[in-house]
């Protein structure tokens, strides 16, 4: 019966706040590839990306999330990019893979409008404007496992398999626009195909990402990194009524980020009627070990501890 109510609340929530397919990591400045696939290649090292985060703790079987990325120039203004993710709910898992393109674009004065660049010279980061366009594929596996599930019928002939499972493709598309190390923005959707799944009966939402943030000098060994994130999802109306009426249209991030001396960086994120997140990081080298804590402010602040996350970036190659 604890289960039940269990599952019962996770499903409800998964609803209410946002409607939410995705999963969500608070350390995204970290990894702007994981939200926009058209960031592959803007970073002159290769970043290979890892997380880990256990949501809403003290709640049973609350989400709990992993993924790996990694990007890289390729040169003749081209970048690939990838990623793996493995995604739980419950009785729900969702693992797959993403691999994609992007194309730059370098503009102004450091660069020659329309010229190719190899990966041995392009404009530095102090002098490059770029503008990026990513496309990405995404293959994975939906699955449902029976034996979690609590139903009228125990021995319900439509649930006798252990493991409901069903591969699923789909596409993500991102813009990106950098202007030297002082301004960013980007613009991505993702899950843009929506491949009906038999094991539910909703597709996967269609989610809008923007963000922009800036890179400000505040002493010599001070730089503050102010940055907002919007997500949002399809209208109601393109889901034939599958969403209940009280699903936000959009969630709100605002954040801010210090970092002293190249070393150490602690930040702040406010969530929109969701969270207010604390972060911290160190960097040695090409290592960099960040992590954050969501203190839960929505409905579910009475039965959460908040969410843990840990991020970490290894930076293969040379840095310009």
């Amino acid at each position: 019966m604890k289960k039940l109510i269990t599952l019962s609340l996770l499903a409800f929530l998964a609803m209410a706040s946002f409607g939410q397919q995705r999963a969500l990591y608070s350390q995204y400045m970290s990894n702007k590839f994981g939200i926009n696939p058209g960031y592959a290649g803007i970073e002159d090292a290769v970043p290979i990306h890892m997380s880990l985060r256990q949501q809403w703790v003290g709640i049973d079987e609350a989400p709990v999330n992993q993924m790996i990325t990694a990007d890289s120039y390729l040169g003749l203004n081209t970048a690939i990019g990838g990623s793996f993710f493995n995604e739980v709910t419950g009785p729900t898992r969702k693992t797959g893979l993403t691999f994609g393109a992007a194309y730059h674009l370098y503009l102004g004065a450091g660069g020659r409008r329309g010229k190719r660049y190899n990966a041995r010279y392009r404009p530095s980061k102090e002098r490059r404007e770029v503008l990026s366009f990513g496309l990405s594929g995404m293959l994975y596996q939906q699955s449902l496992g029976r034996n979690q599930l609590i139903t009228e019928e125990p021995d319900d002939p439509a649930l006798e398999q252990g493991t409901f499972n069903q591969l699923l493709p789909d596409i993500n598309f991102g813009i990106f626009y950098q202007f030297e190390e002082s301004f960013y923005m980007g613009f991505s959707i993702l899950h843009l195909v929506q491949t009906q799944p038999y094991l539910t009966e909703s597709r996967p939402v269609r989610t809008y990402y923007f963000n922009t943030g800036v890179r400000l000098q505040a002493a010599p060994d001070v730089v503050v990194e102010p940055s907002i994130l919007i997500q949002s999802i399809s209208p109601l109306w393109s889901f034939g009524g599958n969403l209940p009426a009280y699903t936000l249209p959009f969630q709100v991030d605002i954040n801010t980020r210090a970092t002293f001396g190249e070393v150490f960086w602690a930040g702040f994120s406010y969530r929109h009627q969701d969270a207010v997140v604390g972060m911290v990081g160190l960097k040695q080298g090409k290592l960099e070990i960040g992590y954050s804590y969501d203190y839960t402010i929505s409905a579910l602040r009475p039965f959460s501890n908040g969410s843990h996350e840990i991020g970490i970036t290894l930076s293969v190659g040379n840095e310009r």
